[in-house]
C-alpha cells in the first residue's frame, strides 16, 4: 500500500511537470535570411514604373517653364521697343519682374515637391519589399531578415572602397541563406502583365 502511494505520488508530480514543460512557450526560430535590399529595389519592375512616372512628370514641368520662360522673353523683347520713360514701359518693368520672380519659385517649388515624391515613392517600395521578405522568411521559419551588401567588383574599383564599409552590417553570409533573387521573383510576379 505503501509502494502504490508513493507511486501514485511520483506520477502526480511527473503529470504536472509535463503540464509545466508543455505549458511554456515554444521558442522561437533561430534561423536566419539575408536580402540584398539594394538590388531588389534597382530591379523591381516596379522600380521602373515609379521612374518613369516620375520623369514624366519633370519633363511635363520643363515643356510648362519653357513655355513661361518664352513668354518672358516675348515681353522682354516688347520691352525693348518701348520709351523707356513711357508708364507701359514701368508697368512691363514690374511685370516682368514679377513673372521671373514666380517662374524661379515655382520652379524651385517643383522641384522640391517631385524630390519629396521620389522619396516617398522609394519609401514605399522599400515597405513593399521588407513586407515580401517576411512573407518568404516566415515561410521558410526564419525568425530575422538582414539586409546585406554583398562585396561587388564596383566597390573594388571605388575612389575609396572603405566609404562601402558603413553600408555592410553583415560581413559575410551563407548563400543559401540569401533570399534575394526569391523576394525579387514574387515582387516581380506581382505585377500586373503589360
Amino acid at each position: 500500500m505503501k509502494h502504490l502511494a508513493l507511486a501514485a505520488a511520483v506520477l502526480g508530480v511527473a503529470a504536472l511537470g509535463s503540464l509545466a514543460a508543455r505549458s511554456q512557450d515554444v521558442p522561437p526560430p533561430t534561423r536566419i535570411g539575408f536580402v540584398d535590399v539594394e538590388k531588389v529595389v534597382a530591379e523591381w519592375k516596379k522600380r521602373e514604373e515609379v521612374r518613369k512616372a516620375l520623369q514624366a512628370r519633370s519633363d511635363a514641368l520643363g515643356v510648362k517653364f519653357k513655355g513661361e520662360r518664352t513668354r518672358i522673353e516675348e515681353k522682354e523683347a516688347k520691352l525693348a521697343t518701348l520709351n523707356e520713360t513711357s508708364d507701359e514701359f514701368l508697368r512691363l518693368v514690374r511685370e516682368i519682374d514679377g513673372d521671373k520672380f514666380l517662374h524661379r519659385r515655382d520652379q524651385e517649388y517643383e522641384k522640391e515637391r517631385l524630390q519629396k515624391d521620389e522619396f516617398r515613392q522609394v519609401w514605399m517600395l522599400y515597405k513593399a519589399v521588407v513586407a515580401e521578405a517576411q512573407a518568404v522568411a516566415e515561410a521558410k521559419g526564419l525568425s530575422c531578415v538582414l539586409d546585406w551588401a554583398p562585396l561587388t567588383v564596383e566597390m573594388d574599383k571605388a575612389a575609396n572602397p572603405l566609404s562601402h564599409v558603413p553600408k555592410r552590417t553583415v560581413v559575410w553570409a551563407d548563400p543559401r541563406l540569401d533570399l534575394t533573387a526569391e523576394v525579387l521573383a514574387s515582387l516581380n510576379a506581382q505585377m500586373p502583365p503589360k
